[in-house]
């Protein structure tokens, strides 16, 4: 599948810098990144809207559903038996989004790692405090200062790794 930028200039990077089958140079004379997030399509476009679903393995599902319920505030959406002993759970935020998989740890697949989620908060600082004053895991606060958004991060009780990050 071939995609190419719709219009020259929307993709900043390097100057003059041109992907291979792109006619349009990346960047123009600018240092800056910026994304007008519109691409031209050549071929049939795939029909994927939405991320549906993140699965994060976990040590003990009754304990990280009461920390994603009763400290984070999420909605246990899903919590069934299936298979041989096993059990699907799934959590999710309170405004909706993807859900979150409290999986089985496998081989590869264990927990304790950077899961990639990235949760917003309209008030991280205050969200600091109440999960410090909770007694998680949290990283000290960073940015805020202009050049990137107040963020923090935190780990759930299997020790994998969330982001939460300032927004509307």
């Amino acid at each position: 599948m071939r995609a190419r930028v719709a219009s020259a200039g929307s993709a900043v990077g390097h100057a003059g810098a041109q992907t291979p089958g792109h006619d349009a140079p990346l960047a123009p004379s600018s240092s800056a990144w910026s994304w007008s997030g519109r691409y031209e399509r050549e071929d049939p476009v795939l029909q994927l809207t939405h991320i549906v679903r993140v699965d994060i393995p976990v040590r003990d599902r009754d304990e990280a559903i009461a920390f994603y319920t009763e400290t984070l505030g999420f909605s246990l959406v899903v919590d069934t038996p299936f298979g041989d002993g096993k059990r699907w759970v799934e959590v999710a935020p309170p405004s909706g989004g993807a859900t979150v998989a409290l999986a089985e740890p496998a081989e590869a697949f264990e927990p304790g790692r950077a899961t990639g989620i990235v949760l917003r908060s309209a008030d991280p600082r205050a969200d600091h405090a109440t999960l410090t004053a909770a007694q998680v895991d949290v990283s000290e606060l960073i940015g805020g200062d202009g050049t990137i958004p107040l963020l923090f991060f935190l780990r759930d009780p299997s020790h994998n790794q969330l982001m939460v990050i300032e927004g509307q």
